[in-house]
């Protein structure tokens, strides 16, 4: 009998300007069903441990950081967005670019892709830890990447992958365990 335990946890960070209206904390522990749609917006910070059920869509906007704790899942056939970008106080979309990442598929066990905007032009260093946070593989793009969409793939089983910028640092765990 094969039994498997997986952990998923998302850090995105950023410094950015802060607004008000939004809340500056926001803990988001209620499911979302199928068919709803939900758009949760922080000053500074999302943490969730909730679930995304299939034909459900979730956007967490914050502006310092969004994080999913072990217990968040987004099934598969669910829409499921975490951004950083300044929440405003007028309530409405900003126009300035954020960092976005996409983790597929969530959750993943052999490997998964990484979807993710950068803002700004800038360094990047992809760093691939294991589950002690030892460094098993850090590889530093010298030229930098470009403002825009990047993507990237990841192996699951126990490593910690992390990739940093300047101004933004987002990190995807993941623990497999069978017997």
């Amino acid at each position: 009998m094969k039994i498997q335990i997986l952990s998923i946890s998302f850090m995105l960070t950023a410094h950015v300007l802060l607004a008000q209206d939004y809340p500056q904390q926001l803990s988001i522990g209620k499911t979302i069903t199928a068919g709803a749609v939900s758009d949760q917006k922080a000053v500074a910070t999302i943490v969730a441990n909730n679930e995304v059920n299939i034909g459900a869509k979730a956007h967490y906007t914050a502006g310092l950081s969004v994080t999913m704790l072990p217990g968040f899942v987004a099934q598969a056939g669910s829409v499921f967005r975490a951004t950083i970008a300044p929440v405003s106080s007028g309530r409405s979309a900003t126009d300035a670019p954020g960092l976005q990442v996409r983790a597929y598929p969530n959750p993943f066990t052999d490997q998964t892709t990484i979807d993710y905007n950068l803002p700004t032009d800038g360094r990047v260093r992809h760093t691939l830890l294991n589950a002690k946070g030892q460094i098993l593989q850090q590889v530093d793009n010298i030229d930098g990447e470009l403002a825009g969409l990047h993507q990237t793939q990841v192996g699951g089983l126990t490593y910690r992958w992390e990739r940093t910028c300047i101004r933004f640092r987002w990190a995807i765990k993941a623990a497999h365990l069978s017997y």
